[in-house]
């Protein structure tokens, strides 16, 4: 009998060192999984979190573009319009091409003209630069 008492204790040994190894088997199989799904949650999180950086970065610049768009089209207005303004007063000289006087109304035109070419070389299209650090 002490032999079968021994082999029922060595199976007893066995089964329990077996459930044993199962369990933790099956513990580092989902402790690692948990960690993977944590893992994934963040680096989820932190690519959301980037795109929606991108998306205002995105908007921010069809904003600035926008505005670039509406103050090119104003500088081409003005600049359309003043040199119609020039060539209108300048036909007025038209009949005396060699003494090339121009009138009171030429004259503000031009200087008119150059300060705006010089407003828009110091200022930039859509106002004044921001003054250097």
């Amino acid at each position: 009998m002490s032999v079968t008492y021994a082999s029922a204790a060595l199976a007893l040994c066995l089964a329990a060192a077996g459930a044993g190894a199962l369990g933790y088997s099956t513990g580092y199989t989902r402790g690692a999984r948990d960690v993977r799904g944590e893992q994934a949650a963040q680096q989820a999180a932190q690519l959301s979190d980037q795109v929606r950086g991108m998306r205002a970065d995105l908007q921010a610049s069809a904003a600035s573009s926008s505005q670039l768009r509406a103050g090119l089209a104003r500088l081409e207005r003005h600049q359309t319009s003043s040199t119609q303004e020039l060539k209108n007063a300048l036909q007025k000289n038209a009949a005396d091409p060699v003494l090339c006087r121009f009138d009171a109304d030429s004259m503000r035109i031009i200087d008119a003209a150059r300060a705006a070419a010089a407003q828009a070389a110091a200022g930039g299209i859509r106002g004044a630069l921001p003054a250097a650090d």
